[in-house]
């Protein structure tokens, strides 16, 4: 398993509630965001988890690496999991407004928000809201 660089993300894992936390800690290099990603996929793989909450509240808009994660590495994560990928995407206010308003944010959202997908997220501002929706029965 890649280990995240501890300087742009920890993950934290909840055995008793099958949720892997990921908390991205600011601003990156895209190089260095795309190996975040590819260790918390390495992470979920190891401990069999597929409720993810991705803390991104301290993450600056960047529409490069939406665009990765919507188009490439979210798809292709959710291909190798035995069970329906659930994402809860955390974001502060100023950054779901900077999404919800920037051409390149806005589309890459729109396009993992899209129903039909082969994995479920949402966003919060709300981390206990977040964790509810997370641990809803079914899944």
């Amino acid at each position: 398993m890649r280990a995240p660089d501890p300087t742009v993300l920890t993950l934290q894992f909840r055995a008793d509630l099958g949720i892997l936390t990921a908390r991205w800690l600011g601003a990156a290099p895209l190089a260095d965001l795309q190996a975040g990603h590819h260790a918390m996929l390495d992470a979920a793989l190891e401990h069999q988890m597929h409720r993810w909450l991705m803390d991104r509240r301290r993450s600056t808009p960047d529409v490069a690496i939406a665009t990765w994660v919507s188009q490439e590495w979210l798809p292709a994560a959710a291909a190798q999991l035995t069970s329906q990928l659930r994402l809860a995407s955390l974001v502060s206010p100023e950054l779901w407004q900077a999404i919800s308003s920037q051409a390149g944010l806005r589309e890459a959202a729109a396009l993992v928000l899209r129903p039909n997908q082969p994995f479920l997220v949402k966003v919060f501002t709300d981390e206990g809201e977040a964790v509810r929706w997370l641990m809803e029965t079914g899944l």
